[in-house]
Protein backbone atom coordinates (compact mmCIF):
# COMPACT_ATOMS: atom_id res chain seq x y z
CA UNK A 1 0.00 0.00 0.00
CA UNK A 2 3.05 2.56 0.78
CA UNK A 3 4.11 1.66 -3.01
CA UNK A 4 1.42 2.65 -4.27
CA UNK A 5 0.84 5.81 -2.30
CA UNK A 6 4.69 6.86 -2.93
CA UNK A 7 3.91 5.95 -7.07
CA UNK A 8 0.83 8.20 -6.42
CA UNK A 9 2.56 11.29 -4.57
CA UNK A 10 5.73 10.93 -7.72
CA UNK A 11 2.90 10.77 -10.59
CA UNK A 12 1.40 14.01 -8.47
CA UNK A 13 4.58 15.67 -8.30
CA UNK A 14 6.03 15.01 -12.01
CA UNK A 15 2.26 16.38 -13.39
CA UNK A 16 2.68 19.23 -11.47
CA UNK A 17 6.62 19.60 -11.93
CA UNK A 18 5.65 18.98 -16.29
CA UNK A 19 2.56 21.85 -15.84
CA UNK A 20 5.57 24.02 -13.86
CA UNK A 21 7.69 23.46 -17.16
CA UNK A 22 5.28 24.82 -19.45
CA UNK A 23 4.37 28.04 -16.99
CA UNK A 24 7.75 28.90 -17.00
CA UNK A 25 8.66 28.33 -20.65
CA UNK A 26 5.18 30.33 -21.54
CA UNK A 27 6.23 33.36 -19.34
CA UNK A 28 9.38 33.43 -20.57
CA UNK A 29 8.21 33.35 -24.25
CA UNK A 30 5.67 35.82 -23.17
CA UNK A 31 8.81 38.50 -21.64
CA UNK A 32 10.54 37.99 -25.33
CA UNK A 33 7.31 38.76 -27.40
CA UNK A 34 7.01 42.00 -24.34
CA UNK A 35 10.61 43.64 -25.34
CA UNK A 36 9.65 43.56 -29.05
CA UNK A 37 7.03 46.46 -27.96
CA UNK A 38 8.49 49.88 -28.17
CA UNK A 39 7.20 52.59 -26.02
CA UNK A 40 5.76 54.64 -28.92
CA UNK A 41 3.55 51.67 -30.31
CA UNK A 42 1.27 52.21 -27.11
CA UNK A 43 -0.01 54.38 -24.28
CA UNK A 44 2.49 55.36 -21.67
CA UNK A 45 0.75 54.00 -18.86
CA UNK A 46 -0.20 50.22 -20.65
CA UNK A 47 3.88 50.34 -21.88
CA UNK A 48 4.87 51.34 -17.99
CA UNK A 49 2.18 48.81 -16.77
CA UNK A 50 3.61 46.21 -19.19
CA UNK A 51 7.49 46.81 -17.93
CA UNK A 52 5.87 46.14 -14.42
CA UNK A 53 4.81 43.11 -15.42
CA UNK A 54 7.96 41.73 -16.80
CA UNK A 55 9.64 42.93 -13.87
CA UNK A 56 7.75 40.67 -11.75
CA UNK A 57 7.76 38.01 -14.39
CA UNK A 58 11.97 37.68 -13.92
CA UNK A 59 11.43 37.92 -10.38
CA UNK A 60 9.05 35.06 -10.35
CA UNK A 61 11.52 33.13 -12.88
CA UNK A 62 14.38 33.64 -9.86
CA UNK A 63 12.33 32.87 -6.99
CA UNK A 64 11.10 29.10 -8.58
CA UNK A 65 7.75 28.86 -6.99
CA UNK A 66 5.69 27.06 -9.23
CA UNK A 67 2.44 28.96 -8.23
CA UNK A 68 3.72 32.73 -8.79
CA UNK A 69 5.25 31.79 -12.10
CA UNK A 70 1.70 30.94 -13.32
CA UNK A 71 -0.31 33.31 -11.64
CA UNK A 72 2.38 35.54 -13.40
CA UNK A 73 2.19 34.25 -16.79
CA UNK A 74 -1.82 35.34 -16.74
CA UNK A 75 -0.82 38.16 -15.80
CA UNK A 76 1.81 39.45 -18.34
CA UNK A 77 -0.45 37.98 -21.27
CA UNK A 78 -3.52 40.13 -19.76
CA UNK A 79 -1.15 42.71 -20.11
CA UNK A 80 0.16 42.15 -24.01
CA UNK A 81 -3.27 40.93 -24.94
CA UNK A 82 -3.91 44.93 -24.31
CA UNK A 83 -1.33 46.12 -26.49
CA UNK A 84 -1.53 43.67 -29.44
CA UNK A 85 -3.53 44.49 -32.16
CA UNK A 86 -5.24 40.85 -33.03
CA UNK A 87 -7.06 40.46 -36.42
CA UNK A 88 -10.62 40.49 -36.64
CA UNK A 89 -12.93 37.40 -37.18
CA UNK A 90 -14.22 37.04 -40.76
CA UNK A 91 -17.67 36.40 -41.79
CA UNK A 92 -17.65 33.75 -44.89
CA UNK A 93 -20.28 33.34 -47.69
CA UNK A 94 -20.24 30.23 -49.93
CA UNK A 95 -21.58 30.47 -53.69
CA UNK A 96 -21.15 28.21 -57.04
CA UNK A 97 -19.68 29.54 -59.71
CA UNK A 98 -20.33 26.10 -62.14
CA UNK A 99 -20.68 22.86 -61.34
CA UNK A 100 -17.18 21.97 -59.40
CA UNK A 101 -16.33 25.60 -57.95
CA UNK A 102 -17.40 27.10 -55.04
CA UNK A 103 -16.38 30.76 -54.08
CA UNK A 104 -15.69 31.68 -50.77
CA UNK A 105 -15.82 35.43 -49.89
CA UNK A 106 -15.25 37.13 -46.84
CA UNK A 107 -14.85 40.77 -45.19
CA UNK A 108 -11.11 42.99 -44.55
CA UNK A 109 -10.68 42.25 -41.33
CA UNK A 110 -9.03 45.07 -39.39
CA UNK A 111 -5.06 44.44 -38.55
CA UNK A 112 -5.49 41.53 -40.73
CA UNK A 113 -2.29 40.56 -43.43
CA UNK A 114 -3.88 37.32 -44.95
CA UNK A 115 -6.43 34.52 -44.36
CA UNK A 116 -6.07 31.08 -43.96
CA UNK A 117 -8.70 28.69 -45.96
CA UNK A 118 -9.58 25.53 -43.95
CA UNK A 119 -11.69 22.89 -45.36
CA UNK A 120 -13.84 19.62 -44.54
CA UNK A 121 -14.48 16.88 -47.20
CA UNK A 122 -17.06 14.74 -47.41
CA UNK A 123 -14.07 11.60 -46.97
CA UNK A 124 -12.66 13.69 -44.05
CA UNK A 125 -13.49 13.95 -40.27
CA UNK A 126 -11.07 16.85 -39.32
CA UNK A 127 -10.94 20.15 -41.27
CA UNK A 128 -7.41 20.41 -42.82
CA UNK A 129 -5.28 23.84 -43.94
CA UNK A 130 -5.84 24.66 -47.78
CA UNK A 131 -4.18 27.89 -48.80
CA UNK A 132 -3.19 31.42 -47.41
CA UNK A 133 -4.10 34.40 -49.35
CA UNK A 134 -4.78 38.28 -49.29
CA UNK A 135 -7.23 38.14 -51.07
CA UNK A 136 -10.87 38.19 -49.51
CA UNK A 137 -12.29 35.44 -52.00
CA UNK A 138 -11.35 32.16 -53.10
CA UNK A 139 -12.56 29.39 -55.57
CA UNK A 140 -12.43 25.79 -54.03
CA UNK A 141 -12.71 22.86 -57.11
CA UNK A 142 -14.66 20.35 -56.07
CA UNK A 143 -16.38 17.16 -56.53
CA UNK A 144 -20.24 17.63 -58.04
CA UNK A 145 -22.98 16.76 -55.56
CA UNK A 146 -20.59 16.72 -52.64
CA UNK A 147 -20.97 18.69 -49.48
CA UNK A 148 -17.89 21.00 -48.15
CA UNK A 149 -17.61 22.68 -45.58
CA UNK A 150 -15.36 25.54 -44.46
CA UNK A 151 -14.04 28.30 -42.38
CA UNK A 152 -11.46 31.43 -42.46
CA UNK A 153 -8.89 32.85 -40.25
CA UNK A 154 -7.48 36.24 -40.32
CA UNK A 155 -3.39 35.80 -39.56
CA UNK A 156 -1.49 38.79 -39.08
CA UNK A 157 2.69 38.47 -39.41
CA UNK A 158 4.43 39.65 -35.69
CA UNK A 159 8.36 38.69 -35.83
CA UNK A 160 7.15 35.84 -32.86
CA UNK A 161 5.11 34.28 -35.39
CA UNK A 162 1.86 34.22 -36.32
CA UNK A 163 -1.28 35.70 -35.19
CA UNK A 164 -4.71 34.85 -35.55
CA UNK A 165 -8.12 35.81 -34.93
CA UNK A 166 -10.65 33.50 -33.75
CA UNK A 167 -12.22 31.41 -36.90
CA UNK A 168 -14.72 32.65 -39.12
CA UNK A 169 -18.17 30.91 -39.51
CA UNK A 170 -18.44 27.73 -41.33
CA UNK A 171 -19.95 27.41 -44.14
CA UNK A 172 -21.31 24.69 -45.97
CA UNK A 173 -21.97 24.09 -50.07
CA UNK A 174 -22.63 21.66 -52.60
CA UNK A 175 -22.28 22.18 -56.36
CA UNK A 176 -24.63 20.77 -58.89
CA UNK A 177 -25.01 20.44 -62.69
CA UNK A 178 -26.87 23.39 -64.19
CA UNK A 179 -30.02 22.88 -64.68
CA UNK A 180 -30.30 19.08 -63.20
CA UNK A 181 -31.83 19.57 -59.88
CA UNK A 182 -30.47 17.83 -56.73
CA UNK A 183 -31.84 14.52 -56.00
CA UNK A 184 -33.17 14.00 -52.37
CA UNK A 185 -34.25 10.54 -51.13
Amino acid sequence: NSEFTNSYHDTIRFTIKVSSCESYERLEKSIRYASLIRENECDEASYQNLLNEVEVSKTAIESDDAQAVYEQTLKLEAALAQLIKLPGTPVVEIGQTDYKTLRLSWNTTSYADAYQIYRKTPTSEEYSYVTTTSDTEAMMTVTTGKEYAYYVVAIKNEEEGLVSSNPSNVVKGTTQLEGIPALSI
